[in-house]
């Protein structure tokens, strides 16, 4: 069963696809993908390492694959694996397990000593409350 967040993610998500659904057929896919791009997809990448579950994931799935379809006018009985591909979209699942492994990575205190001379802790130029807690 899906988590809160995840049902206020697709009911947002679901909001704007329907809204760009319904002029659709007066835009080019090129501004309906930028469109979804917009509004649709940073609500799926919000916190997708976070999501656990073949509920959750099932559920951004879907969002995924309705705004695909948008995208390029596919009909829902189509397979969505040949609408994915030319679209470039990774599956939710293989996203979430990249972005798992990259966190996973750089919370090792044995990556490489190229990466850790790149990453500066950060000085703020004035002082901070939250200074004051610490």
């Amino acid at each position: 069963m899906p988590n809160q967040q995840v049902l206020n993610t697709c009911g947002a998500a679901n909001i704007h696809l329907h809204n760009i659904g319904k002029i659709r057929r007066f835009i080019d896919p090129e501004t309906t993908n930028l469109l979804v791009h917009s509004y649709v997809a940073p609500k799926l990448d919000n916190c997708n390492s976070l999501i656990n579950g073949s509920g959750n994931i099932h559920s951004l799935q879907l969002i995924q694959n309705r705004a695909a379809r948008i995208i390029t006018s596919t009909k829902p009985k189509d397979h969505i694996t040949p609408v994915l591909q030319p679209l470039h979209w990774l599956l939710i699942q293989t996203v979430t397990n990249k972005t798992n492994k990259i966190q996973d990575f750089f919370c090792e205190d044995d990556f490489p000593i190229y990466i850790r001379e790149l990453l500066n802790e950060y000085q703020p130029s004035r002082s901070l409350r939250s200074e004051r807690s610490r």
